[in-house]
């Protein structure tokens, strides 16, 4: 519910500015879902039923879907706004001082929600195939760790990284386009020191139409 009327107020902004100027177009609209690929992963020690063990958590790879906004400045620089949702099912490991493995499985889900800013340079310039990249700020919203029926709130974070996409016209108001995306990502859980370095790759594919 959080996460429709949030794209629901971004869907209104962007279609606002369009709206007044129908002629203009240097304003594209977009939807697109996406696979989330984390590479971080935390290391710490633990002990289950009495046994010291070695634990590494990892989030596993994910689906999503998101909205973005993009404002073309010029022929090489726009600028673009978005926001996703993802949810990743987290991974532990635990290792015995023997090497044996004690526990391989789930340990919770964490979904978040990130809202960013691109500031993109347009390869090619303008034409039917747009080559672009550029750098990534934003703010991202965790929801609650959720473990064994539990919740555990978690801190927001400010993220950043580089993007990298092409766009291929279809016609006059239409666009493909695929991206992939490196963000710099952490999950926190609040009040405790239980870290999550996510930092994924994430790789989209959407439709946008121009205004």
């Amino acid at each position: 519910m959080r996460l429709m009327k949030v794209l629901a107020l971004v869907a209104i902004v962007a279609l606002a500015v369009p709206a007044a100027t129908a002629a203009d177009t240097k304003h594209e609209l977009s939807l697109f879902a996406g696979y989330s690929m984390p590479t971080g992963e935390l290391s710490r020690s633990g002990v289950i039923e009495d046994v010291p063990v070695d634990l590494k958590d990892t989030a596993d790879d994910a689906m999503g879907y998101g909205l973005g906004y993009e404002y073309r400045y010029s022929k090489l620089l726009s600028f673009g706004v978005s926001l996703s949702y993802w949810k990743h099912e987290i991974h532990l490991t635990a290792i015995d001082e023997g090497g044996l493995t004690v526990y391989d499985g789930k340990h919770g889900d964490w979904s978040w929600m990130p809202f960013l800013f691109d500031a993109n340079f347009h390869v090619l310039g303008e034409g039917a195939i747009d080559l672009y990249l550029g750098p990534t700020v934003g703010y991202t919203m965790f929801g609650d760790f959720e473990e064994a029926g539990d919740s555990f709130a978690s801190n927001d974070q400010f993220t950043y990284g580089v993007n990298i996409g092409l766009g291929v016209a279809l016609g006059e108001n239409w666009a493909l386009s695929g991206g992939l995306r490196y963000l710099q990502l952490d999950g926190e859980v609040e009040g405790y020191d239980y870290k999550l370095p996510i930092d994924p790759f994430v790789v989209t594919v959407g439709v946008g139409r121009r205004f």
